[in-house]
């Protein structure tokens, strides 16, 4: 919350990966000098327009239903694209979200991935069909705060499916593959 650093601080100190970058009265910055010192480099253009090639549709909903939270929501999903969904609290857009991951499964409506119908009437198997989920809210319902990183990892990658061996966990291949996607996540 940049906007209340400046109406209650009188001295603003930055750390940046763990390392102490500057310590400022908060009357001698401005918010854009605060910022690059927190990110390193100055921020021109906070969301730049990136051009990319559009292509077939990945992903379509039709008429996806689940009685009392929302009713025949349909879109379609090209590949290069971002698809945003927007309401206010309580709207249901977190509910159409978590229907098409398999959360809380729709009673009807259709799920096309690739242009080929699919059941997703649970998160793994919404994860088999190439599909990931990220919470609104991660402290609530997206984390195990009281494991660290590599454990919350590893617990995807268990109920991914992944390193299952004939009922067995393959620890060795779970720690490879949560180390791996540190790494690719750049996670700190």
């Amino acid at each position: 919350k940049m906007s209340e650093l400046f109406e209650i601080a009188d001295e603003l100190t930055v750390f940046r990966d763990g390392k102490y970058i500057a310590t400022v009265a908060a009357q001698d910055v401005t918010r854009d000098q605060i910022i690059k010192m927190m990110v390193g480099r100055e921020i021109t253009d906070m969301f730049p327009k990136i051009d990319c090639e559009i292509g077939e549709t990945i992903l379509e909903v039709r008429n996806l239903t689940l009685p009392g939270v929302f009713a025949d929501v349909s879109f379609a999903l090209r590949r290069g694209e971002i698809l945003g969904v927007a309401g206010l609290v309580g709207s249901g857009r977190s509910n159409v979200a978590e229907a098409v991951f398999g959360v809380r499964p729709a009673t009807s409506g259709h799920i096309l991935i690739d242009g080929m119908e699919v059941d997703i009437k649970s998160p793994p198997v919404a994860m088999r069909h190439g599909m990931a989920f990220l919470t609104e809210d991660r402290k609530e319902t997206g984390c195990f705060l009281n494991l660290d990183c590599i454990e919350n990892i590893q617990v995807a990658l268990l109920s991914s499916g992944k390193v299952d061996n004939r009922g067995f966990v393959n620890q060795r291949e779970v720690n490879r593959l949560a180390e791996e996607f540190c790494a690719k996540l750049r996670v700190k």
